[in-house]
């Protein structure tokens, strides 16, 4: 596919279908859910306003962070106007397709318009999912041998819980999901530092 192709694929009427059928399943589900009593019940005090900002403010350091990773990544590429038209057009992309795409698909390409190598923008996407996985994989048991499985999983008896992990209850979930995304992130790891031609063979027939 050229790039023709691709930006016939990404033109704005398309991209706006599944903003718009966002749009509305959220607000139906919030007008189906929507207490009145509960939200008047709220105590919107000067603390409630300092914690907004706070968070707004995690957001905006958020993109910082990844501005100034998706340029440490390209060797400063990527200026900082540029980083940020990046990191938005990626963080919409992943907004708007299914998870298990995420974006990458979109962030590859957006990279590539910008440096001109598409082996070097699949790398740097790929590293920067590493990234992201590796804070989980350290964090994760850090959390769980300091704080405890009491607080971690502290709905682990709900019967809804039960439900939704078909009996095996959140612990065994739990134990299966953090084991994936360890054995994701050792096979990322592998093909990008040791061996990536056994990746290709093996995935990329």
């Amino acid at each position: 596919m050229n790039t023709a192709d691709i930006l016939k694929t990404l033109r704005p009427s398309r991209i706006m279908y599944p903003i718009l059928i966002g749009l509305g399943v959220a607000g139906f589900l919030l007008f189906r859910g929507f207490d009145a009593a509960a939200f008047a019940s709220i105590n919107w005090t000067w603390h409630a306003g300092i914690w907004s900002i706070l968070a707004v403010m995690m957001m905006l350091i958020r993109d910082l962070a990844y501005m100034y990773r998706i340029r440490v990544l390209t060797d400063c590429q990527i200026n900082w106007r540029r980083s940020f038209d990046v990191i938005m057009l990626w963080e919409f992309a992943s907004a708007i397709t299914p998870t298990i795409v995420g974006g990458s698909a979109v962030a590859i390409f957006i990279i590539h318009k910008e440096i001109g190598n598409l082996g070097k923008s699949t790398a740097i996407v790929m590293v920067s999912a590493l990234l992201d996985e590796l804070f989980y994989v350290i964090m994760v048991p850090i959390l769980y041998f300091y704080v405890g499985s009491e607080q971690i999983l502290s709905i682990a008896k709900s019967g809804s819980i039960e439900e939704m992990t078909f009996g095996y209850g959140l612990f065994y979930v739990f134990v299966f999901g953090y084991f994936f995304i360890l054995s994701y992130s050792i096979i990322i790891l592998y093909a990008l530092f040791y061996n990536p031609r056994v990746i290709k063979w093996n995935f990329m027939p």
